[in-house]
């Protein structure tokens, strides 16, 4: 049970948000980024009211949205990165904002494959990088970061259970239903939007013009009994590492290749 309260204390924030990153390219490697970040409307307020009690003389409406905290963020995208516009969102029981930046070469764009650790206070995850070659078709090559677990890797059910965790191999019910509770209307999403037709990919998930590089629904994946183990018995549970072995469960699009390719035209 030790170990079930040290997953709690990760997911208390983890569970309530939803990020989505968008990168669209154009045919000379310009493009944009598009950063949408939701949270539960109850947890914002909750923690509204909790900053203030901490700060009476805070009169700020917002603490999850600033645009000028947003404006400075450009730069952690990389050299010559632009901010262009910012939006508030309200979308069913979530809020949050959209923020759009601009680049002139997709190659001095840098994001993290984990975005969002950043709204968790975690240092950002591992660089995905770009290389683009102009010409018709153009060519897109996205590097991604060296993950432990590769295509070659498969999902094991027989070593889900950390050592530290044998003596307890099946979770209860309240456990279960705790660990739902904390993933509820969790989804992380990264995709990248091509001016112009794909004529040519190695993507595993390529849908029109656009493919994704990671589509997690943890709502969805706590319906399932053997993964609600699997978490419940994780040594690490920051999400970098949780994406990185969940990649083959399932019902979740993770792009393991090293190195993804696009020609479009």
């Amino acid at each position: 049970m030790k170990k079930f309260v040290y997953i709690l204390m990760a997911l208390i924030l983890a569970g309530c948000f939803q990020v989505k990153t968008t990168v669209q390219v154009k045919k000379d490697g310009s493009g944009t980024l598009t950063q949408k970040v939701l949270m539960s409307t109850e947890f914002m307020q909750s923690m509204q009211q909790m900053a203030q009690s901490f700060d009476a003389n805070d009169e700020k409406d917002d603490i999850f949205f600033d645009e000028e905290e947003l404006k400075a963020e450009a730069s952690q995208y990389g050299d010559m990165v632009r901010f262009v516009s910012a939006r508030k969102l309200e979308e069913g029981s979530m809020s949050g904002y959209e923020a759009v930046y601009e680049f002139d070469n997709i190659e001095k764009l840098t994001i993290s494959e984990s975005p969002e650790e950043k709204l968790m206070g975690q240092e950002p995850g591992e660089i995905i990088n770009f290389q683009f070659s102009k010409g018709n078709p153009a060519r897109l090559n996205i590097i991604m970061p060296n993950d432990e677990l590769r295509e070659d890797e498969e999902f094991n059910e027989d070593d889900v259970i950390a050592e530290d965790y044998e003596d307890s191999t099946e979770i209860t019910e309240k456990e279960r239903e705790m660990l739902q509770q904390m993933y509820k209307n969790m989804k992380v999403e990264m995709e990248i939007v091509f001016d112009g037709k794909i004529v040519n990919t190695n993507s595993s998930f390529q849908s029109g013009n656009k493919i994704c590089l990671l589509q997690m629904d943890f709502e969805k994946l706590m319906e399932d009994p053997q993964t609600l183990k699997y978490l419940a018995a994780q040594k690490e549970q920051d999400p970098a590492a949780i994406k990185s072995t969940m990649a083959n469960i399932p019902g979740v699009k993770v792009e393991t290749a090293p190195e993804i390719f696009v020609e479009f035209k």
